[in-house]
């Protein structure tokens, strides 16, 4: 196996022949490859490329496009992939600091309750962590996000409420949602009406912890497994999140580049076009005028050839000539050339 390259080296390799068989030549997978093509920006053919060039239609082939804060060497390492038991998140029976947004909920949880209890509704929770669970669940629910913010702020993750929704901020442009909340069951009310079948929400004694931006994905209470023992498995899904959205956004970056580079070239081969276009009409415009000026030359030697010209023929035939002179191209030409 190959344990370094050139990038350019790199680059002539994979234009030259399918990924598939550049992965064998190199001893990687193909993620590997195409991995390593998107962190050191170097373009890839795109879908169709090989048959379009076993078949001899026109292709376009993609610059490497040179960066100073790239190394001109590629090494391949191994890839070790991070297991999940190498995430230490340390859950503490007693919490004595508390996370400033833990003890911020706890604070107005004790003003929901006394709301509640007295008007029957309550808006104390409003910009608060997103944690919706019944009063047996309440220290349980603390300890586990007070765990949760603090590990991930440890792994350099930014926690912070924004329109009443809890976020994990990964970097400038990725959010996750997270909540914890007490899982309900629909049951019938047998309080209900009469006339038809109603039904009430009930609560059950699991928690669920939720981490959702386009996909969601919740952990939750088992018979054999509380969610306490599932922090781990939360911080490194997050991780793995991170990791993700990382790749894709530099896919993205990867992207864009190219459809930079290919709009360029596309606007410069505009820009030749219409200027050839505009020369080969300038050009029949010129070959124009000088069949103009000819004609008007020829046209005064002839007027000119009559005897006893008077002064008025004089100025025409002389104002003509002048006019033939600056209608004709070629004259034009030397005249420019004459003034350099």
């Amino acid at each position: 196996m190959i344990e370094r390259i050139a990038r350019k080296q790199l680059y002539d390799l994979i234009w030259s022949k399918p990924l598939t068989k550049v992965q064998l030549e190199l001893g990687l997978t193909y993620a590997q490859i195409k991995s390593i093509c998107i962190e050191k920006k170097i373009p890839i053919p795109g879908s169709g490329f090989w048959i379009k060039k076993e078949y001899g239609k026109s292709l376009t082939i993609l610059p490497l496009v040179e960066d100073p804060d790239i190394e001109d060497e590629i090494h391949f390492p191994k890839r070790k992939t991070k297991k999940i038991q190498d995430v230490k998140v340390e859950l503490k029976r007693v919490v004595k600091d508390w996370h400033p947004l833990v003890k911020s909920f706890m604070e107005k949880y004790a003003v929901h309750k006394k709301e509640i209890q007295k008007d029957g509704w309550s808006n104390a929770l409003r910009g608060e962590l997103n944690i919706h669970v019944k009063d047996a669940h309440f220290k349980r629910a603390t300890r586990i996000f007070n765990t949760l913010i603090n590990s991930m702020e440890k792994r350099g993750f930014e926690i912070k409420i924004e329109y009443n929704s809890t976020r994990v901020k990964i970097n400038d442009h990725t959010y996750y949602y997270l909540s914890l909340r007490t899982k309900h069951k629909r049951v019938i009310d047998e309080k209900g009406s009469k006339y038809y079948v109603a039904t009430k929400l009930v609560p059950e004694d699991i928690l669920i912890f939720k981490i959702a931006r386009i996909e969601s994905y919740e952990f939750q209470d088992t018979p054999n497994k509380p969610l306490e023992e599932k922090l781990e498995s939360i911080v490194s899904r997050l991780e793995s999140l991170v990791a993700k959205d990382t790749q894709m956004a530099a896919e993205a970056k990867i992207r864009n580049e190219i459809y930079r580079l290919e709009r360029e070239r596309r606007e410069a081969e505009q820009k030749a076009r219409e200027e050839e276009k505009k020369k080969f009409e300038q050009l029949i415009l010129d070959a124009e005028n000088w069949k103009k000026a000819l004609l008007i030359t020829k046209y005064l030697d002839e007027i000119e050839s009559k005897p006893n010209l008077n002064q008025i023929e004089i100025d025409y035939i002389k104002w003509g000539r002048m006019s033939a002179r600056r209608l004709n191209p070629i004259t034009m030409i030397f005249n420019l050339c004459d003034d350099y």
